[in-house]
């Protein structure tokens, strides 16, 4: 019965977005600012807020509704810092060691939203894979480029895939003198679930030191995450 019911939520959309004309802007890009909240396992393992950038391409198909496009985000759930000697041979020289939790994020989307609106909602579907991993870089916080190495010290990767709800608002619009759409300015909010696969993962205090050798104690589970996104939208 509740699937019948979204099947005819979908077409009804479907139907009415129809009706709306391409208007000639049919490429996307964007760059959102991003949070995710650990659920179910991951959350027990992982309780806090995860934060980082999202970007976005998407192709409007013509004389349709739906967006093909491609998704790319970083997340980080934990960073540490620590000053040490360069060497036991130069302990006059101190650097910066950071370790970093992270998480990248592919997914392929398919959106479904109006073609043409200064609001314009959109639903959509997505599937991808997460690469989680830990890396920790030796810098120097007075130089730029401040890494002087970079190693990964886990990682492990996910498939990935979920559904979407956002809007996106047109902020400054330029057209042709014919007005044939040119290029706009928008603003998107959105929010994702994703379900993803189980997976190994560093977190702090999974990484301990004794007597000049490395050991790692990983978690395991699965890794779904609530995303919420906003940032700026270029069309054109």
């Amino acid at each position: 019965m509740k699937k019948s019911k979204l099947a005819l939520a979908a077409s009804i959309m479907i139907l009415a977005f129809s009706q709306s004309t391409l208007a000639g802007d049919r490429f996307q890009a964007s760059l959102n600012f991003l949070m995710g909240y650990p659920q179910n396992d991951f959350r027990m393992n992982v309780d806090r807020t995860f934060y980082g950038l999202s970007g976005e391409f998407f192709y409007q198909l013509p004389r349709s509704p739906f967006s093909i496009g491609i998704s790319l985000e970083y997340l980080n759930y934990g960073t540490k810092k620590r000053i040490e000697p360069f060497s036991h041979d130069i302990p006059e020289v101190l650097v910066e060691v950071t370790t970093r939790n992270s998480i990248f994020s592919s997914a392929a989307v398919l959106r479904l939203s109006p073609v043409e609106g200064s609001f314009r909602p959109y639903v959509e579907a997505f599937v991808g894979f997460n690469y989680l991993f830990t890396y920790t870089s030796v810098s120097d916080p007075s130089d730029w480029p401040p890494d002087i190495a970079t190693t990964t010290n886990f990682d492990d990767w996910a498939l990935t895939y979920g559904v979407g709800v956002g809007a996106v608002i047109r902020v400054l619009e330029i057209r042709s003198h014919q007005g044939r759409p040119l290029f706009s300015l928008q603003m998107e909010v959105g929010v994702r679930y994703s379900k993803s696969g189980r997976a190994e993962y560093l977190t702090e205090g999974s990484i301990r030191r004794e007597h000049g050798s490395l050991m790692y104690e990983p978690l395991m589970s699965a890794t779904d995450l609530v995303k919420t996104h906003f940032g700026i939208v270029f069309r054109f």
